[in-house]
């Protein structure tokens, strides 16, 4: 049962969708049976998780026919139907207004060609006021209305020959409309996942410019939010943008909120966020707050979630990490609890977790309470959680004072370092090898009483090593020892 195309469907859905469903006539149509309302119950009782299907087909079977004998095909009758009703009702809760106005578009086009001008006619008003309605505008509304003026310039051609040429505009006009939406849009991915992998980008960050410069093209975007907030996307993209433009950039976005879809405004948060990110790893302190102002917006409106309503681990560890550095320990108290059993994209979800409290512990100074999570001990299936689990278990010896557990924990880091050299990305390796030599300076007996050594390794961190890992936490160890003395042996 667990591989079944019923528990698939029923964790993708939302607990609004899941309890939208069990409230609709779908559930509630006397001509199902009983064991179908059964069924649903008895695998969404802990939804998401859903860990009743776990079990075998057997235990479903006696719950939902009590003692009569197993009989595998009574079950999967059951099943079936159950999906085939969850599917007719997700299949009503997804249409709207554009699958009315595909469907009407259609039946214009019939009219159309078959000359049933006062149905055609009909039709067409219809659709004017669909389009006129339809809020928040996308790329879908747009080739929509390209079509509808391309079968109103057809329909004028059929009873005037000779005018029909001068009816193209409006045709023309929402067809380079369309281009423009679909080329900002796609662009502004290719070049955000250019960062991530070799993409020769140079043609499109070319039209891209061309889109966003010219004075022609810009009037568009004064009737069209989706193209006027993409417009002003590029220098976030390029990383040409300078804070005030950010900021500037975030305010036009929250003033457009009703005037976009959701899957654009989560993208463009998205695009806002990972540019802060870049800024901040290349020692652009000043942009912290502004990034955790940006993630809690992006929290509060259910942008971070997937589309099944869970977490990425990577996304979660953002968050934490983010907040944490600015001391918002009660966010991220919260934040950690409406994460549980909630988080995707990695095997061992309960440890991103206890990682994290960890975390939490640690900078709210309860040393024992971290390493009484055993989060050190934990196993990890990413390279930034297992050296992160080490650098911290470094941090805690170190603020606890025990200079010899310290360099003990540095010396497993670094042979670890060296023995996963050709698996983690180079740029990993440097930042933490950066790490351990920093510490090792720190806790060195020649540089730790001598205010004049200390400040040179200061300056070396700020200067040099700009990505180094723990950048904030050593630069905060540094400036102490100038009040006392780093631990001792």
């Amino acid at each position: 049962m667990f591989d079944s195309k019923l528990l698939e469907t029923i964790r993708a859905m939302t607990p609004d969708e899941i309890s939208d469903f069990s409230d609709s006539a779908y559930y509630h149509d006397k001509r199902n049976r009983k064991e179908i309302s059964l069924l649903f119950r008895y695998i969404t009782l802990d939804h998401p998780a859903c860990s009743r299907a776990d079990l075998k087909k057997e235990h479903t079977h006696r719950h939902l026919f009590g003692s009569k004998p197993y009989v595998e095909n009574r079950l999967n009758h059951v099943m079936t139907a159950l999906l085939r009703l969850l599917e007719t009702y997700l299949e009503h809760r997804f249409s709207g207004a554009g699958d009315e106005m595909r469907h009407l578009m259609a039946l214009n086009r019939f009219y159309q060609e078959r000359g049933l001008l006062h149905r055609f006619e009909l039709t067409t008003n219809r659709l004017e006021e669909l389009l006129a309605a339809a809020k928040p505008q996308n790329e879908d509304t747009i080739w929509l209305r390209f079509r509808l003026e391309y079968l109103k310039h057809l329909q004028v051609g059929q009873y005037n020959p000779k005018s029909v040429d001068m009816n193209l505009f409006p045709v023309l006009d929402n067809l380079e409309k369309y281009y423009i939406t679909q080329r900002l849009l796609l662009s502004a991915g290719l070049l955000e996942q250019s960062r991530f992998h070799r993409l020769d980008t140079s043609r499109t960050l070319s039209i891209f410019r061309q889109l966003s410069e010219n004075g022609e093209f810009k009037t568009y975007s004064d009737t069209d939010p989706l193209i006027a907030i993409h417009y002003k996307l590029l220098p976030l993209l390029t990383d040409e943008a300078d804070l005030n433009y950010v900021n500037d950039y975030r305010e036009l976005l929250k003033s457009m909120r009703r005037d976009l879809a959701p899957q654009h405004l989560k993208a463009l948060h998205t695009f806002v966020r990972n540019y802060l990110v870049r800024a901040y790893n290349r020692g652009s302190s000043e942009t912290l707050s502004i990034l955790f102002d940006n993630l809690k917006e992006e929290y509060e409106q259910g942008f971070l979630k997937e589309d099944n309503q869970m977490y990425r681990a990577s996304t979660v560890q953002n968050v934490v990490t983010t907040a944490l550095k600015l001391k918002q320990f009660d966010f991220v108290r919260s934040f950690l609890e409406n994460c549980r059993d909630r988080i995707t994209g990695t095997s061992q979800p309960e440890n991103i977790i206890v990682f994290n409290e960890a975390n939490y512990f640690f900078h709210t100074g309860r040393l024992d309470d971290a390493l009484e999570t055993n989060f050190h001990l934990l196993k990890y299936d990413t390279f930034f959680h297992i050296l992160a689990a080490r650098r911290m278990e470094i941090k805690i010896w170190f603020e606890k004072s025990d200079a010899q557990l310290a360099e003990y924990r540095l010396n497993a880091l670094k042979s670890y370092l060296f023995s996963n050299k050709d698996k983690m990305p180079e740029q990993i390796k440097i930042n933490n090898d950066d790490f351990v030599d920093v510490v090792r300076q720190i806790l060195s007996p020649r540089n730790r009483n001598s205010p004049k050594r200390m400040a040179m390794v200061r300056e070396k961190l700020r200067e040099t090593y700009k990505n180094i890992a723990e950048r904030e936490w050593l630069l905060e160890k540094i400036e102490a020892m100038r009040i006392q003395p780093a631990p001792g042996p």
